[in-house]
């Protein structure tokens, strides 16, 4: 992540050490838990940043760099440490979400562990709060917040929590896409064993449950999180403090949060998206929602009324495991055709490569579970303009998919068997057309689909998909094709 470089910290790895194949060129952040360096990677030539672990109540660094716990007392609780921090790099590294932040590597050296991410241009939700000087509408929090919702989703769809949501831990690169950063999984865990709470309960942000090691925590601790950051970025204050509300609650006095329906109500923001923070900062945990996706759709206006909670919610109470990560117990969710997961917003997601597609081709309109009107036509560089102009779902990071991406679409609808066809070859037997699965893509015309993968061996050629018969070809740019948009990946 790009921040102001720190020279100064005391506790740091000096600047010009070579930590493996890493030279360390500045300090991007220091806290309680550990310090975030700017390194370069000397093999591949590129800006990384890592973070090293060296919680500062516990440990000391030694004139030769080597971290070392401050007494014999210290050992222990240094140790359960390390071993969480490694089980939240091992966490995150599974993860190849746009929405989250991106680890690479992470080992152990000088008695201590390092995690290498992806380093970032951009900045922060909260630099950028700060630097606009005015809260953000509703369409600019929904932009932002949706996507960083679906990443909060896939990590509790991994059975995990993040722990620690919070304006500065949400990362705006220099396209606008936001991104995920900093869990606080382990942090959280070392402090409740190390009783230091208040090095990682964010105040204001982190909802009651978190200040107390026997709190029942689950999707709706993020989610409370996730509604202290809404509140900050709308209102330009993050709400009262959880321990605050306690007390008052406690004694019978009103509850000091004041609910933002009827205050805020305007032009910029709908009573749904008030109504849906409201719900998100609920004191106690069950009457907040309990899934990210039924917060993404009070957020929207598409639940209009508190629905009947499911079986399954219940069962999403999580316990610690010896790891000190808490795991939420995944729902099972029905898909379309066994692959792609409906997310109610006139998108899918493929479960098999993570890309998120529209459901309905440019031109189209998304209306009562399908496709209104005729796909519009474009030349391949109008296509690429569109998709970059394109804001749906909430999103505004649309693109022309690859090639490789496209023929993942290509379904041969034959007698026996029904495949999904990638190979480029064209639907043998008698097949349905368009080669594309309808439950998932309605009215798609039987007819030829840009990518953006150009051709090799012509300047002002460019791949595409039939989906009369599911052949893979090129064609001159100059050409018009449909075009259906994709998200993630890359």
């Amino acid at each position: 992540m790009t921040m102001t470089p720190d020279n100064d910290y005391k506790n740091a790895l000096p600047l010009g050490f070579q930590l493996q194949e890493y030279r360390i060129d500045a300090v991007l952040g220091a806290g309680g838990f550990g310090i975030t360096y700017l390194a370069q990677d000397l093999h591949l030539n590129k800006p990384v940043v890592i973070k090293e672990y060296l919680p500062t109540d516990l440990a000391v660094r030694e004139a030769s760099v080597t971290v070392a716990p401050k007494s014999t007392r210290d050992q222990d609780a240094y140790q359960w440490g390390l071993e969480r921090f490694m089980a939240e790099a091992q966490t995150l590294a599974q993860f190849k979400h746009p929405n989250i932040v991106q680890v690479f590597r992470y080992f152990t050296a000088h008695s201590t562990a390092y995690i290498v991410m992806d380093y970032e241009q951009g900045e922060s939700l909260s630099a950028y709060l700060d630097r606009l000087q005015r809260p953000l509408n509703e369409a600019e929090a929904l932009s932002i917040f949706l996507p960083v919702l679906d990443g909060v989703r896939a990590v509790h769809q991994a059975d995990f929590l993040h722990r620690d949501i919070k304006p500065d831990n949400i990362f705006l690169r220099t396209n606008s896409t936001p991104i995920l950063i900093d869990f606080g999984a382990a942090r959280m865990a070392l402090g409740e064993r190390s009783r230091s709470l208040s090095v990682v309960v964010s105040a204001g942000f982190a909802p009651f449950e978190q200040y107390s090691s026997q709190g029942r925590q689950g999707p709706w601790t993020d989610i409370y999180a996730l509604g202290a950051t809404l509140y900050r970025a709308i209102t330009g204050n993050a709400p009262p403090e959880a321990t605050e509300r306690s007390m008052a609650l406690t004694e019978d006095e009103p509850d000091p949060y004041q609910p933002l329906s009827g205050r805020l109500e305007s032009q910029s923001y709908s009573p749904a998206f008030l109504a849906a923070i409201d719900r998100a900062l609920e004191f106690r945990g069950k009457n907040r929602p309990q899934t990210v996706r039924e917060f993404q759709y009070l957020l929207q206006g598409k639940i209009h009324q508190t629905p009947k909670k499911q079986p399954e919610a219940e069962r999403l109470a999580t316990e610690k495991s010896k790891q000190g990560i808490i795991k939420p117990k995944a729902k099972q969710e029905e898909l379309i055709a066994g692959r792609y997961r409906d997310n109610g917003d006139g998108t899918v997601t493929d479960m098999t490569t993570g890309l998120q597609w529209m459901r309905c081709s440019l031109g189209q309109v998304w209306q009562n579970q399908g496709c209104m009107g005729k796909a519009k036509k474009y030349k391949y560089d109008e296509a690429i303009e569109a998709a970059r102009q394109t804001v749906f779902a909430g999103y505004r990071d649309w693109r022309v998919p690859t090639i490789d991406e496209l023929k993942t679409l290509i379904y041969c609808s034959t007698d026996s068997p029904k495949t999904w066809n990638d190979t480029g070859n064209v639907c043998e037997g008698k097949h349905q057309k368009p080669t594309i699965h309808p439950d998932a893509f309605p009215n798609t015309t039987s007819w030829v689909f840009w990518s953006s993968s150009p051709y090799a061996y012509h300047s002002n050629g460019a791949w595409l998909v039939h989906f009369c018969n599911g052949s893979v070809g090129f064609n001159l740019k100059t050409l018009n094709y449909h075009v259906r948009l994709v998200r993630g990946g890359q």
